[in-house]
C-alpha cells in the first residue's frame, strides 16, 4: 500500500476508534483483503476500502463497481469507499469524501453498532467470513475485483 492510501487508512481507522466503533484492518474477507471491516453484534459486516488516487471518472466508477462487488458477492452488508481529496459523494453508491464518511457514514455505522438480533462466535464469524467461498469462486471473485482494484495513482486495466 503506498503512503498516501495507509496515511488514508489510518485517518479512517482513528474517526472511528473515536466514535468507538471497533475496526479490523486488512482483514480477508471471503479471499480478498480490505481495507477496513467493522463487524456489527448481530454479524453484519461492513467494509471500509480507502483510495488515494485521482478522483477521475473512470476511477470513480471503477470504485463504484467494487462497493457492488462487496456486496453482492462477498455477502458485506454494506461497502463504502472513501476517495482521498473527492470535494463530493455519491451516497447512493457508496462512495465518500473523507469529510462525508467522518459525518454520514460514522454516524450511521454508530447505530448499525447497536445489538439487534444473534451475536457472533468465532465460529459463526469464520462461516461468515467464508461464505461463497469455494477454491473456484475465490479465484474468480479475485479475478474480477482485481480488475476493479486500484494500483498507484491510476485504475490498472
Amino acid at each position: 500500500m503506498e503512503r498516501r492510501q495507509r496515511e488514508l487508512v489510518g485517518r479512517i481507522s482513528r474517526i472511528l476508534r473515536e466514535r468507538g466503533i471497533p475496526a479490523v484492518e486488512n482483514f480477508d474477507l471471503g479471499g480478498v483483503r480490505t481495507d477496513l471491516v467493522v463487524r456489527a453484534p448481530d454479524g453484519r459486516l461492513f467494509v471500509v476500502e480507502a483510495k488515494a488516487f485521482r478522483p477521475t471518472g473512470v476511477n470513480l466508477d471503477a470504485a463504484m463497481r467494487q462497493v457492488e462487488l462487496f456486496r453482492t458477492e462477498l455477502g458485506a452488508a454494506q461497502a463504502y469507499v472513501v476517495v482521498d481529496r473527492l470535494d463530493f459523494s455519491i451516497p447512493e453508491k457508496g462512495v465518500f469524501s473523507e469529510a462525508d464518511f467522518s459525518q454520514i457514514v460514522v454516524e450511521q455505522l454508530a447505530q448499525d453498532m447497536e445489538p439487534r438480533g444473534k451475536i457472533l462466535t468465532k465460529s459463526s464469524l469464520a462461516e461468515v467470513a467464508t461464505r461463497k467461498t469455494s477454491r473456484l469462486h475465490c479465484d474468480a471473485l479475485r479475478a474480477r475485483i482485481r480488475g476493479h482494484v486500484f494500483r498507484g495513482r491510476e485504475l490498472r486495466s
